[in-house]
């Protein structure tokens, strides 16, 4: 089940927002094709059940998204800023009803899709030249680096993310392939010898880099330092 939006209680207090960004936003958000556009990611994210716990509401989801990309704020804190403020309340438009918590919404994030964050790009920017706001003739982005958290990129790791996604390529193509070839064989995922491979290489290394260093610490101080 998919909840497009919350019903404003009539005992809520309006209250407006003091950034003028915001309040330009506001308005901006309550474009159809912008909240059609985000609600069909959601569509296919959510089954079609009326068990389960409650959906959040796909207004608020995309609500919050804009809000702590404008403030830039991390998850944790968008949470608790909507939660104690009736301002970012009413601007996200969840109202009484319970904020989301900071992990469910970096899940639902995710839900949108990139194509869909193009399209969004695109119809801002045909809103912003509807209301002569800009002439679109330039766009600045923010190129930024974010860091992240990943793992060391050795040499056998990007070997078995290659194979790894070459496999799931593969997959896929199991059902174009004719009946006349066993897909299942030629499509076999080696994923799990792969793993294998890059576990060992990683120990031979690491036995490898122990055995410099107990090597080196063998050496006379005046052999090191010509060494080095």
């Amino acid at each position: 089940m998919i909840i497009d939006r919350y019903i404003r209680p009539a005992n809520f207090p309006e209250c407006k927002t003091s950034d003028p960004i915001l309040q330009e936003l506001d308005w901006i958000l309550d474009d159809p094709v912008l909240f059609d556009l985000v609600r069909c990611d959601f569509a296919r994210h959510y089954k079609p059940s009326c068990k389960g716990r409650r959906p959040i509401a796909v207004e608020v989801v995309l609500r919050m998204t804009v809000l702590r990309r404008r403030k830039k704020w991390p998850y944790r804190q968008v949470e608790q800023e909507v939660r104690d403020s009736p301002t970012y309340r009413g601007w996200v438009r969840v109202y009484n009803e319970p904020v989301p918590d900071h992990t469910t919404l970096n899940d639902l994030e995710r839900v949108i899709q990139p194509n869909t964050l193009h399209r969004l790009t695109d119809r801002m920017i045909a809103l912003a030249q509807d209301y002569h706001l800009t002439r679109g003739y330039r766009l600045r982005v923010d190129s930024s680096v974010t860091e992240s958290h990943i793992h060391h990129p050795t040499d056998s790791a990007l070997l078995y993310d290659g194979v790894r996604i070459l496999s799931r390529w593969l997959k896929r193509t199991r059902s174009l392939l004719p009946a006349r070839l066993n897909g299942a064989r030629l499509c076999q995922s080696h994923n799990r010898s792969a793993r294998r491979r890059m576990q060992q290489i990683a120990r031979w290394s690491r036995a490898n880099r122990t055995a410099k260093r107990a090597t080196a610490k063998k050496k006379p101080p005046i052999e090191r330092m010509l060494n080095f």
